[in-house]
């Protein structure tokens, strides 16, 4: 594989994976272009600005911790669905402001969140303790149906290899939880900032100029940025 092969084909997946991100939920060019890695600025705070989260998805994504919001899931205040959706906004508005993110799995946790619903309803009791909590999980956990590149351009399409979830998903799925996002991670996780040649470097919420660090750079921000209430990370350490 030559430089310019590797280059088109970590321009191509990155480019797969920003396609993901519903129209709708896409900031302005002028705005992106606003807030990068040259802008010392924080954009915490934002998120509610740009007209992308409804009034009830702010409330959903800032004013609960994560026990709350499951209680009130499981006495109905708010749907699996309403829930799911709120975050995965405000994730797509976190990706776009600090590339936080990789794998995007915004349609199938809505699905998934929906039949959460269904369920509750049916047999009016949760499918467990996570039932419907939006949760991010580092690259290099294995989803089946996604790739899991850990930065590492080679891997690009490995997805066709990976036929079962990781162990401690396939856990989180059984208790309950929506897996919404894969996050951003250094090269096979083998520093502390979380660059690569696939999906770029991860940047600090709170001064953009900075680095999230690493390994789990992507989820620092995302967490951060109320993108997730709570993050599933590991390091070879």
């Amino acid at each position: 594989m030559s430089a310019g092969d590797w280059k088109q084909i970590a321009k191509a997946k990155k480019e797969s994976v920003d396609k993901l991100i519903p129209k709708e939920w896409r900031l302005p060019e002028d705005i992106k272009s606003k807030y990068n890695e040259t802008t010392p600025v924080s954009v915490i705070g934002l998120h509610k600005t740009f007209g992308i989260l409804n009034d009830k998805e702010v409330e959903i994504t800032e004013a609960y911790t994560a026990n709350e919001l499951l209680k009130h899931i499981a006495d109905k205040k708010f749907t699996s669905l309403e829930v799911a959706t709120a975050f995965c906004k405000r994730a797509a508005i976190s990706t776009q402001l600090t590339n936080c993110c990789t794998e995007l799995l915004f349609q199938e946790a809505l699905a998934r969140a929906k039949w959460l619903d269904e369920y509750l309803e049916e047999n009016g009791k949760t499918v467990g303790p996570l039932h419907g909590l939006p949760i991010s999980v580092k690259d290099a956990m294995n989803i089946k149906g996604f790739d899991s590149t850990i930065g590492y351009v080679s891997f690009i399409g490995n997805k066709k290899d990976i036929k079962e979830d990781a162990a401690l998903v396939k856990i989180l799925l059984e208790l309950g939880a929506v897996i919404h996002v894969k996050t951003n991670i250094p090269t096979t996780m083998m520093s502390a900032d979380s660059e690569n040649n696939i999906f770029g470097r991860t940047l600090n919420p709170l001064n953009l100029t900075l680095t999230a660090g690493g390994s789990s750079g992507g989820e620092a921000s995302l967490i951060k940025q109320r993108g997730s209430l709570v993050g599933i990370g590991t390091d070879i350490g």
